[in-house]
């Protein structure tokens, strides 16, 4: 004879056991998302301010993205590049973006965003694809 209580003690068990280890993976990817976000603002925060001087650290959200001197805004590749060379922590998550929301970054780019901004956007993104 089948004993039931014992059989459904097992499924409502086994169905906890997998609830548990689904909400860990969901925090422990949130977890980690938060310590890169973190260690991308602090690498980011090093910024060299030529204006300011050699040796003074600027906040990053405080300049905007460097653009020519001539204030006119960098070609899509060249922002990409520029990203690559300048912005490792922004790029890192910008190069697995899919190509429209590249295009939704470059666009704040363009309408003058803070580097502060473009990397809110780009996290936004990422965490949206």
């Amino acid at each position: 004879m089948v004993d039931f209580d014992s059989a459904r003690a097992r499924i409502i068990a086994g169905a906890g056991l997998v609830a548990i280890m689904t909400a860990q993976t969901v925090y422990a990817q949130d977890d980690y998302m938060s310590l890169l976000d973190a260690e991308v603002q602090k690498v980011e925060a090093r910024q060299i301010d030529g204006a300011a001087g050699a040796n003074d650290v600027v906040s990053p959200g405080s300049v905007p993205i460097a653009a020519p001197v001539s204030g006119d805004k960098l070609p899509r590749d060249q922002f990409d590049q520029m990203l690559k060379d300048e912005h490792k922590g922004i790029y890192t998550f910008y190069k697995h973006l899919p190509e429209r929301s590249r295009q939704e970054v470059y666009s704040e780019y363009l309408s003058g965003a803070s580097t502060q901004e473009i990397r809110e956007k780009t996290l936004d993104r990422f965490k949206q694809r």
